[in-house]
């Protein structure tokens, strides 16, 4: 009789038990979103955090955490392939962190594997990358204008080989400008100033930077004279950039030839704020740019860099 007493206790405590593993429900596992790093916008201690919230959940606990993953990190001129054990904090936490400035400037994967005290175990990954804008080394000196004139602005010059686009621009201060988001729009101001650029890409970081002094000759006045800037044709690391003034709709013809004449590029545009990415410019060779706008011809002469 006890026996059979106690095999009926043992069925009992057996059914409560895998009732209580059942109502927990199955191991759920949360690596988090994927990371966009704005560095430098970020203090330079600051850190990011990967992980859900929570980042497991489910099956039995307590859980073990594991995280795996190779991350590139730049050392002076060359590339070292570091594991997640050098990267993050600790690789057997839940929500391990991060120096945002170690952040690369491509896509990398962490990998996460989470075992409960069940033995069931669950995947995820989660991807980062520093998504901070770059910006091109380029000067606009300072243009004096009479009072009562107006001038164009020179557009974009700064930006090139960005992800994360459309970018979003602001000029400040909103004084003499016709509109703030225009890098095409004009100025009028009344006194000399100083315009400054903030760019705001798709994810939200964001770089400002001084974009235009324009002096103000207050000793006479204008007669609704207008100045236009001039056509702009430059390489860039290999990127060919045209900044045409004026909003028009026209179209332009463009050629790229090398000193001895060869053609290596012809054709018409609209895009009056034009990057060509794509003409396999040779480092320290002489190219002739020709740029048919209208009624106006400008030559450039340019070197690959």
């Amino acid at each position: 009789m006890g026996n059979k007493n106690s095999y009926f206790v043992f069925l009992l405590f057996g059914f409560i038990g895998l009732f209580s593993l059942n109502s927990q429900g199955q191991l759920k596992v949360d690596a988090g979103n994927d990371l966009t790093v704005c560095f430098p916008d970020n203090p330079l201690e600051d850190r990011t955090q990967l992980g859900g919230s929570p980042t497991a959940s489910g099956g039995v606990e307590p859980y073990t955490y594991t995280w795996s993953g190779r991350v590139p990190i730049l050392y002076s001129d060359y590339i070292k392939m570091i594991k997640a054990s050098e990267f993050l904090d600790d690789t057997t936490k839940s929500n391990p962190t991060f120096k945002s400035i170690d952040a690369p400037d491509a896509w990398i994967t962490f990998y996460l594997k989470v075992e409960d005290a069940a033995g069931n175990v669950k995947y995820d990954s989660v991807r980062l990358i520093n998504a901070w804008i770059w910006t091109l080394d380029s000067y606009m000196p300072p243009v004096t204008i009479k009072r009562g004139d107006s001038i164009q602005f020179y557009g974009d010059i700064y930006f090139y080989d960005n992800n994360f686009l459309p970018f979003e621009y602001t000029l400040s201060p909103n004084y003499g400008i016709t509109d703030p988001t225009d890098l095409r729009g004009w100025a009028k101001p009344d006194t000399s100033t100083t315009y400054y650029l903030q760019a705001v890409n798709s994810v939200g970081c964001i770089v400002k930077m001084s974009y235009w002094r324009i002096n103000v000759d207050t000793t006479t006045v204008a007669k609704d004279e207008v100045i236009n800037p001039s056509i702009q044709c430059y390489l860039a690391h290999g990127i060919l950039v045209v900044n045409l003034p004026g909003n028009n709709n026209s179209s332009y013809q463009l050629s790229v030839t090398t000193a001895n004449g060869v053609i290596i590029h012809s054709g018409i545009y609209m895009n009056r704020n034009l990057r060509l990415s794509n003409l396999s410019f040779k480092k320290n060779q002489v190219y002739i740019v020709s740029i048919v706008d209208g009624n106006e011809k400008r030559v450039f002469k340019l070197f690959g860099n």
